[in-house]
């Protein structure tokens, strides 16, 4: 049945677009290049794959893609990295990685968009890092999480890429106060998070790994993925106070209480995590 585009709100229109245009996921080359050594080289393991595709949101999406095709018709869908990398094996990897877009998935045109595209990435490796330690101290499965903390804000590439100059004027409106997802819903009809859900669904993403990405918002009380997007939430919280300008003081529980009561954290375990999360990230600049 043909839609009629007359009855489409701009909202459906912006993200059909969107969607239209989102072809092949782009990944940063060094990782392509590292992959491609892992799996060239006698004796390599699984794991030192995991590592070099686990700090790249790009390769991770594409990785998650393929491995939930109709091609592979599995029962319960693939949400981490390692169960991907289990199933496709090294030959699958390397190919998929010859075909990568040599294109840096978070560059950009000019240097601001690549500096912000760049920040965006920065944050969503930090909270991947920190999803995977807490998911693990609350009994979730630590890769899953880390999955869904690198893919959390993929959204926000999406957008600026689809318009960059639509999204200058978000960062306009934000740098003088404004909320980011309210300023995305005024330029695009959509904010990053209903962007990356959609997105997630076009890939055939589980329905857990869908429901996680939405780290803002609190969760109905019955969903099967609150927990796991708590820790998301939590995690990206505790990220964002420990990179920013409030370093160094207490995190304010307003900023994510729902995320923080379903994961039981009281203001002193929450102080606790922040430092636990300045020591991760330092260990991982340092290295």
């Amino acid at each position: 049945m043909a839609i009629n585009e007359e009855s489409m709100t701009q909202a459906e229109r912006n993200m059909g677009l969107i969607l239209t245009r989102l072809k092949d996921i782009k990944v940063l080359p060094q990782v392509v290049y590292k992959v491609l050594e892992v799996c060239d080289k006698e004796n390599s393991s699984p794991a030192e794959i995991e590592r070099q595709i686990s700090i790249d949101p790009g390769f991770t999406a594409k990785l998650l893609t393929i491995a939930n095709s109709a091609f592979y018709s599995l029962p319960k869908r693939v949400n981490s990295i390692r169960d991907a990398v289990m199933l496709l094996g090294f030959n699958e990897i390397r190919e998929i990685g010859m075909k990568a877009s040599v294109f840096d998935f978070f560059s950009g045109k000019t240097d601001s968009e690549s500096m912000r595209r760049r920040e965006w990435w920065r944050m969503s490796v930090d909270t991947a890092i920190l999803c995977k330690t807490l998911a693990r101290h609350q009994g979730l499965n630590a890769d899953e999480a880390y999955t869904a903390g690198l893919l959390h804000l993929i959204g926000r590439t999406l957008l600026d890429q689809t318009n960059t100059a639509a999204y200058e004027r978000v960062l306009y409106v934000v740098d003088r106060g404004a909320p980011v997802r309210l300023a995305e819903t005024t330029v695009f009809s959509v904010d990053h998070i209903q962007v990356a859900e959609q997105v997630a669904k076009k890939w055939a993403f589980p329905d857990d790994l869908v429901g996680a990405l939405n780290y803002e918002d609190a969760p109905d009380p019955d969903a099967p993925w609150k927990q796991m997007r708590a820790v998301i939430a939590g995690s990206h919280a505790i990220v964002t106070h420990s990179t920013g300008l409030r370093a160094g003081t207490p995190l304010e529980r307003s900023s994510c209480e729902w995320a923080f009561e379903s994961l039981q954290l009281s203001q002193e375990s929450i102080d606790a995590w922040i430092g636990s999360a300045t020591e991760l990230l330092g260990s991982r600049t340092a290295a």
